[in-house]
């Protein structure tokens, strides 16, 4: 059960007073490299870092948060640099490429009402646990805030001034949120506002009001469940120990219950042991939520937290008690651990609708685990229990140095082992806000950071609708024998679909977004892409036929023509006087939509659509270090030599093509897609507003008045080209230029015309030359 020392991000985010003062591209002792002001890459990710010989204190409370990883990094190791400690950590919100996330204000805009509630309600989930160690400033701090979808995350802990008694501090922060949050929840955020401003704010009003508020948001959305599930014995093992539910194969259950349980090895009959779990906690589970549907009154959770840690303590006992009556002690006794998952419909009733909540509860004890996956990201939810976690949460060793213990994989918790009392299950609750997959495993699957390796050859077909989610669970199981086959393996999977409403955002982006090609992850699953998708390109405003060949537009390829012929000149006269004086044609007159022209501006970047962003798998491998005065290092070959062995393929997917919108992410990140930051421009004066009001309602559309528009200062000017004010450069001027061209050629055509008649009526009105008596006797006679 030993754990791999591999890391999986080789970024680093470095604190110290001297962290910031280094540049890039330095390396720092031979084995760092500086890629960006603390953002530092190990180029031996694979080797243990430096640990002191005493740990400083700025680290002890990295190392006691340590149970809350979901939200707070961890600390990786110490370098030395002059004389002064840099702590380098792990898990720090940095992307694939060794770039920071974007600030939580940064994405606020465009979030859905129920994203916000749901970052504001981990940022209170989390203050209790960081007022306790003296770093409750950490969310205090807009910038220190990072978001990857629904997940908050810090970059580091920040010490506390003066001691924080009570949520006050969170008054600022958050009554700027609240004036500009969706405004379908912005008048509740600020009566909670209201709240944190009195002398002694109760906790507990808050927590429920942001509660209630969170679950109305969620009660909105419809929710809808697929399970798969699987269990092996492994390539190594003559029995499967392993337990699960709903059982492999087995459709026809309710797929709110989820239970995964893993007989410790060691002990005898831990079958027995993981099959009484499994029986007792489905039972149970279900109980539960028949109890709730029928009360309609909300659990709180708190509430539920008391009932689940009942239910597992309930299911102990009866592995415990049969243990005593057959005299079983120490390495003798049954035991298993334990992850289970519970979707609980609590009813909500708004005054729009009647919903559930989307509430998700995880409740786990061992080292059996939880994952969230969606196309862009795989999050791993809960935090095993031994002697790892034990070590680094008493402050005595950091996470890599607690690994190097001989008894490092023992648990420390586990069901059957002691009487209930002694039993402190592990409780989260997370919402269901977006496209995704809940994995529970055992430690068969989960060793050695396989799911972390390969999870984008599946999600992503998954979510698109390409791979079924069976398909996915046989594919984990056939590739655990291969990297992990000397413990059983199981896994229950449940694909959970949100049918989200696309809200109005700042910015509104007339063409389609760009589609997220599907990639592959570097091991070698190139047969699952039979036909490789095209990446999605944005519609651009040119005609082409059915050859795919541009096509000129009909007002452009056809000339303007006059009649062949006129009864007298005053039809070309007044012919001319109307080519004159006509407005344009709505064949191509210019568009009133069209912007204004401007000033071009090289402060505030363009906004680029989310969708653009590439997801992980998508993400090239780092680049090479760039060359500096002190040369980086050849990283030593890897220890870890099955890590970097081929993957067997994927089978080919034989689901119907069944995909649709709702199987899209929505929270692709990288830098480049950022929003600016919410600071008044003069490009945008106020950026808040724009997405705090509501959208057009039925027959009302934007007026397009300038009476508001802010006035631009001269300096603007000042040392701009008139070259850069072409008129041209606006697609409406450029209209306006054709059609002023074309009515100046029609002039020209018809002046020729005039000319040559009035030529020509000038010949016809010469008056014939009169005739003599001679002529006219001669003309008589004949």
């Amino acid at each position: 059960m030993a754990r791999s020392p591999l890391s999986v991000h080789p970024y680093l985010w470095a604190i110290g007073p001297i962290a910031a003062k280094l540049t890039p591209p330095n390396v720092i002792v031979n084995r760092y490299q500086i890629r960006a002001p603390q953002i530092w890459q190990d180029l031996y990710p694979y080797d243990l870092p430096d640990f002191p010989e005493s740990l400083p204190p700025e680290v002890l409370p990295y190392l006691r948060l340590y149970p809350q990883r979901y939200h707070v990094p961890e600390v990786y190791g110490i370098c030395t640099v002059d004389d002064s400690d840099v702590v380098l950590l792990t898990n720090a919100p940095l992307t694939a490429q060794g770039e920071l996330l974007p600030s939580l204000e940064s994405q606020w805009l465009d979030a859905s009402p129920l994203r916000q509630a749901y970052w504001l309600w981990q940022i209170l989930e989390l203050w209790s646990h960081l007022q306790r160690e003296g770093v409750a400033t950490s969310v205090l701090v807009a910038d220190n805030l990072r978001v990857e979808g629904g997940r908050l995350r810090l970059i580091e802990l920040l010490s506390d001034r003066q001691p924080l008694t009570n949520l006050s501090p969170l008054v600022k922060l958050w009554l700027r949120l609240a004036r500009h949050a969706h405004y379908s929840i912005a008048a509740t955020l600020e009566n909670i506002v209201a709240m944190l401003q009195q002398p002694e704010p109760s906790p507990t009003m808050i927590r429920r009001s942001l509660n209630h508020l969170l679950l109305e948001q969620a009660a909105q959305l419809p929710l809808s469940v697929q399970v798969a599930s699987a269990t092996d014995p492994g390539s190594e093992q003559l029995r499967n120990e392993d337990a699960i539910y709903p059982p492999a194969g087995n459709t026809a259950v309710d797929p709110r219950v989820l239970v995964v349980c893993d007989g410790i090895g060691g002990h005898a009959e831990g079958a027995i042991a993981s099959q009484s779990a499994v029986q007792s906690l489905q039972l149970q589970g279900q109980a539960l939520i028949s109890e709730l549907q029928a009360d309609p009154l909300r659990l709180e959770p708190e509430m539920v937290a008391d009932q689940l840690t009942a239910l597992i303590r309930i299911s102990n006992n009866l592995i415990a008690n049969r243990n005593d009556q057959q005299n079983r002690s120490a390495r003798q006794r049954m035991a298993t651990t334990t992850v289970m998952a519970l979707q609980l419909p609590q009813i909500i009733e708004t005054p729009e609708n009647r919903g559930t909540s989307h509430e998700l509860y995880l409740l786990h004890i061992g080292d059996s685990r939880a994952y969230w996956i969606t196309e862009n990201y795989c999050h791993c939810l809960t935090v095993d229990h031994d002697i790892i976690r034990r070590e680094v949460c008493k402050g005595e060793a950091m996470p890599l140095q607690a690994r190097q213990r001989p008894d490092a994989g023992a648990l420390t918790q586990a069901l059957g082992t002691r009487g209930a009392d002694r039993l402190h299950p592990t409780i989260q609750r997370f919402v269901i806000e977006e496209n995704g997959i809940l994995l529970l495993c055992s430690d068969g699957l989960s060793d050695r950071y396989l799911l972390e390796r390969c999870w984008t050859d599946f999600a992503p077909e998954v979510l698109r609708g390409t791979m079924t989610l069976s398909v996915a669970v046989e594919y984990l199981v056939r590739l655990a024998r291969q990297h992990n086959g000397h413990d059983n393996i199981s896994v229950v999977a449940a694909l959970y679909n949100v049918q989200n409403v696309v809200l109005p955002t700042a910015s509104v982006v007339d063409s389609p977004p760009a589609e997220l090609m599907p990639t592959l992850a570097e091991l070698e699953l190139q047969q699952l892409a039979n036909e490789p998708s095209e990446d999605g390109q944005l519609e651009v405003s040119t005609i082409a036929d059915s050859n795919g060949t541009h096509q000129t537009p009909s007002f452009l390829e056809s000339e303007p023509t006059v009649p062949p012929t006129f009864k007298n000149l005053e039809d070309v006269e007044n012919l001319l006087l109307e080519l004159t004086q006509a407005e344009p044609s709505s064949e191509f007159k210019p568009s009133e939509s069209q912007p204004e022209i401007s000033p071009p501006s090289s402060s505030v970047p363009s906004a680029k659509s989310e969708t653009d962003a590439p997801s992980a798998a998508q993400m090239p491998e780092p680049i090479a270090p760039p060359e500096s005065s002190t040369p980086a290092p050849t990283p030593a070959p890897t220890e870890a030599s099955d890590m970097a062995a081929p993957l067997p393929p994927l089978p080919k997917p034989n689901a119907p093509n069944n995909s649709d919108d709702s199987g899209q992410a929505s929270d692709a990140y990288t830098p480049n897609n950022a929003l600016p930051d919410m600071v008044p421009t003069w490009d945008n004066p106020n950026p808040w507003a724009a997405a705090s009001k509501p959208p057009y309602g039925p027959g009302s559309e934007p007026d397009g008045s300038d009476e508001d528009a802010p006035e631009l200062p001269s300096s603007l000017f000042e040392n701009m080209d008139m070259d850069d004010l072409e008129l041209t450069s606006a697609p409406g001027s450029r209209w306006n230029w054709l059609w002023v061209v074309g009515i100046l050629g029609v002039v020209a055509i018809v002046s020729a015309i005039v000319l040559v008649m009035r030529s020509q009526f000038a010949t016809e009105r010469e008056p014939e030359p009169e005739r003599t008596e001679q002529q006219e006797r001669s003309q008589d006679e004949e």
